[in-house]
């Protein structure tokens, strides 16, 4: 009797290779979904942020327009020596504004806290306002740390070394 010749693959093989097939989508979905999250906890992270910095800046922008009100008014029927001594006598010792004088330069400053760890520092070089002339320039407005995560992380250990997490 002659023997017939099957294929090279038999029923078990098959079933080892769909196994292995299902096997790796399973781990390619898992992946995909770990890193959907991730992706999603940053978006919503990096939108806090967005928010908290414009929230700031608004606030910034809005004592800007303030503090253009009041020195323009200041400087209304006085003389450049006379603008910048009232500027001193209004800003000097404030908690509010820390003022300055460079030299030739007058300097007024404030902060606007963006969030726990961050400010956004404001730094004005003021001018005497004639026709059509701001009263102040813009030196720098810039986001600065007040707190590393560092710091964060040491305020979290305790007396045996060990972070506490809440």
């Amino acid at each position: 009797m002659e023997k017939r010749q099957t294929g090279g693959m038999n029923v078990g093989t098959s079933s080892v290779l769909v196994a292995f097939v299902l096997l790796c989508l399973v781990t390619f979905a898992g992946l995909s979904f770990l890193s959907a999250n991730s992706d999603y906890r940053l978006s919503l992270q990096t939108a806090e942020k967005t928010s908290e910095y414009y929230a700031a800046s608004g606030e910034a922008d809005r004592r800007l327009a303030e503090l253009d009100t009041i020195l323009t008014e200041l400087a209304q029927g006085a003389s450049e020596s006379s603008y910048y001594q009232a500027v001193k006598d209004r800003f000097l010792g404030t908690i509010d504004y820390d003022y300055a004088e460079d030299g030739e330069s007058y300097l007024l400053s404030f902060t606007e806290q963006v969030n726990n760890r961050q400010d956004l520092k404001v730094k004005l070089k003021l001018n005497y306002p004639t026709d059509g002339t701001a009263p102040f320039s813009i030196e720098s407005y810039t986001v600065v740390v007040n707190q590393s995560w560092q710091d964060e992380i040491a305020s979290e250990i305790d007396e045996n070394g060990l972070i506490q997490f809440d």
